[in-house]
C-alpha cells in the first residue's frame, strides 16, 4: 500500500507543478498584455557641425543615437503614427519610439533626412510656416518639405512664427490677443495644409508653453494631437492633448538617453496647482502617488530640485519656490519603484502676475 501511494505521489506532485506552472505563465502573460505600452518622444533641434547651444547635436551625436535604437531593438515611428496607433496598441511595435525636429531647420534636410533614410526610420518634423519660403539658406523649403512627406516624413504644425502663446503683448486688448492666437494656431494649419496638399492633425507648442485657453483654441482648430515638452513618457492612457516630449541636450550621454527611454510613468494624482491652470500667485504643490509604496519623490521646477516625504495624510506638499518670473512653468517629479525602476511624471501652469 505505501508502494503504491508513493507512486501516486510521485505522479501527482509533478502534475500539480506543472498546472500551477501554466497558471502562472498565463496569468504572467495576462498581466503583460493587460500593461499599456508607453512610448517616449524625443525631440531635437538644430543639426549642425559644432554646437553652438545647448539643444544643437553634431551629425555624429545624432547618428549614435540612431544607431543606439538600432543596436537595442526599438523602432522609431511618427507621432501621427503614434496617435492612431493609440486607438489600436497591438499595431505598435514591441519598443517605440518617436523622433520629432523643431523649427525647420535646413539640417533637417541635408542631414537629418539622409541619416533616417539610411536607418530606414521616419520621424516627425514641426515647422513654424513664417520661416518656410520657396527658397531659403537656413530653413525648409516648400519643396523640401513636400519631398520629405512624399518619403514617409511626417510633417505637423508648430506654429505661424513660434511666439509664447500664453503671452499677450504689450499694450495688446485681449481680443487682439485671442485674434493672434487663432491666426498663430488655426492660421498655420491653413497655410501647411494648402502648401503640402495633406491634412495637418498635430500641433507642438512653441517652448512647450500652453494654458487651457491655448488648447481650447487647438482643440476648436481639428488638431488630434497635441505636443508639449513636459518631461515623462506616453500610453493608452494619456491626455491626447498633452503628449510629453523630452527636449534632448547634446551634454546627455547614452546612459541619460537609456534612462528617457525605459523610465515608466510615476502615477500621480494631482492637487495643485492644476494642469495647465494660469494662476496669479507663486503655487504650493500638492499631489499623491496612486502607489502607495511610494513615500519619497523629487521635485524639480526650473533649476530649483528637492528631495520631500510623504506627509501622515498621504500627500507630498512642497513650498520651496520662492518666487518665479510669469510664463509657462513645468513641474517635475521623479522617484523609484518598489523594483528601484525610475519613475517620472510631469505637469505645468501658466504664471501670470
Amino acid at each position: 500500500m505505501k508502494k503504491v501511494l508513493a507512486i501516486f505521489l510521485g505522479m501527482l506532485i509533478p502534475l500539480v507543478l506543472v498546472s500551477f506552472l501554466f497558471i502562472k505563465a498565463q496569468n504572467w502573460k495576462a498581466e503583460a498584455q493587460t500593461e499599456p505600452a508607453l512610448i517616449p518622444v524625443l525631440t531635437y533641434h538644430r543639426i549642425l557641425p559644432e554646437a553652438s547651444s545647448i539643444f544643437d547635436y553634431t551629425p555624429e551625436q545624432l547618428e549614435e543615437h540612431l544607431r543606439y535604437f538600432k543596436e537595442h531593438g526599438y523602432t522609431p515611428i511618427t507621432a501621427l503614427e503614434m496617435v492612431e496607433m493609440l486607438a489600436t496598441p497591438e499595431r505598435l511595435p514591441e519598443k517605440p519610439v518617436v523622433l520629432t525636429f523643431d523649427d525647420g531647420h535646413k539640417s533637417h534636410y541635408t542631414i537629418v533626412f539622409t541619416l533616417l533614410k539610411k536607418y530606414g526610420y521616419r520621424a516627425t518634423f514641426f515647422v513654424y510656416t513664417d520661416e518656410i519660403a520657396e527658397e531659403s539658406e537656413r530653413q525648409l523649403t516648400w519643396d523640401e518639405l513636400r519631398t520629405m512627406g512624399r518619403e514617409g516624413m511626417d510633417i505637423q504644425c508648430h506654429t505661424k512664427s513660434h511666439p509664447f502663446l500664453t503671452r499677450a503683448r504689450q499694450n495688446e486688448s485681449q481680443a487682439a490677443y485671442l485674434e493672434r492666437l487663432q491666426r498663430e494656431i488655426h492660421g498655420s494649419k491653413v497655410i501647411l495644409e494648402e502648401k503640402l496638399g495633406r491634412k495637418v492633425e498635430l500641433l507642438a507648442y512653441p517652448y512647450g508653453w500652453f494654458n487651457q485657453t491655448v488648447e481650447t483654441l487647438a482643440v476648436q482648430a481639428g488638431y488630434r494631437g497635441i505636443f508639449t515638452v513636459n518631461w515623462g513618457v506616453n500610453s493608452v492612457t494619456d491626455n491626447p492633448l498633452r503628449f510629453k516630449r523630452r527636449v534632448m541636450e547634446n551634454t546627455m550621454s547614452l546612459e541619460d538617453l537609456n534612462q528617457i527611454l525605459t523610465a515608466k510613468p510615476l502615477p500621480i494624482e494631482i492637487i495643485q496647482p492644476e494642469d495647465a491652470a494660469r494662476i496669479g500667485q507663486v503655487p504650493v504643490i500638492k499631489f499623491r502617488t496612486t502607489d502607495p509604496r511610494i513615500d519619497r519623490v523629487e521635485v524639480k521646477v526650473r533649476s530649483v530640485t528637492e528631495q520631500i516625504t510623504k506627509e501622515q495624510d498621504g500627500f507630498f506638499t512642497w513650498s520651496g519656490l520662492e518666487s518665479l518670473p510669469p510664463g509657462y512653468h513645468m513641474i517635475v517629479i521623479k522617484g523609484v519603484d518598489h523594483e528601484n525602476q525610475p519613475l517620472i511624471n510631469s505637469w505645468g501652469f501658466d504664471y501670470q502676475r
